[in-house]
């Protein structure tokens, strides 16, 4: 797929924002380098140092019914899914190394579905430990119950799934620091009408050393 093709996709979930920075996940190639969405928002002389200040962080987890509190159980409906997700920060820190801003959005993929496609009604990213439900969600997704997303399932597998992110209350930076400084003290979770309180969850870590 093009460059142009992930841009059009992604721009509906980034209104406002220059989304190229998503595109090399979901196996498009950026037209443009790491982080000039945000440089290009600043003066053209301030570009070069702009640029040595913003950060891509990734954070996996692997997303399973058997992580949900209480577990959703293989009959389910939905229950033999399993999948990955990313929660992609792209963050913007001043000459003292503070995040001043910050942008995020979550893609995911999720195989052993049924029908030919699936809609996601929440897509949060939630603070608690393995085998602890907290009904307190950190970081929303732009993907709500108001705003449900649907995806086509091809073979039982959902391959591109995305959704954009945002924060109440304290700043989506504030809240990114929190994340990164302690990942696997945080969970991606996914939700369906099927199941409201959680189809599958998983802790978010590093996919290597940071």
């Amino acid at each position: 797929m093009s460059g142009l093709g992930c841009k059009v996709r992604f721009s509906a979930l980034f209104v406002g924002l220059s989304v190229g920075v998503f595109g090399a996940t979901s196996g498009c190639a950026p037209d443009e380098p790491e982080g000039a969405p945000f440089a290009a928002a600043w003066d053209e002389g301030e570009a070069e140092s702009a640029l040595a200040r913003i950060q891509r962080t990734d954070l996996v987890t692997q997303l399973l019914p058997s992580n949900e509190v209480p577990p959703v159980p293989p009959t389910n409906p939905e229950g033999q899914v399993s999948g990955t997700g990313t929660l992609r920060l792209v963050l913007k820190r001043n000459d003292n190394g503070r995040i001043t801003s910050a942008v995020a959005g979550v893609l995911f993929s999720l195989c052993g579905l049924p029908g030919t496609s699936f809609t996601v009604t929440k897509m949060d990213v939630r603070e608690g430990a393995p085998g602890v439900s907290n009904p307190v969600v950190k970081i929303f997704g732009t993907v709500s119950e108001d705003e449900p997303a649907t995806f086509p399932v091809v073979d039982g597998c959902l391959k591109e799934g995305f959704g954009g992110i945002v924060a109440e209350g304290e700043s989506l930076g504030h809240h990114a620091m929190e994340v990164i400084q302690n990942p696997t003290g945080f969970y991606l979770e996914i939700r369906t009408a099927t199941n409201p309180a959680g189809l599958a969850r998983g802790q978010l870590d590093y996919m290597s050393a940071p």
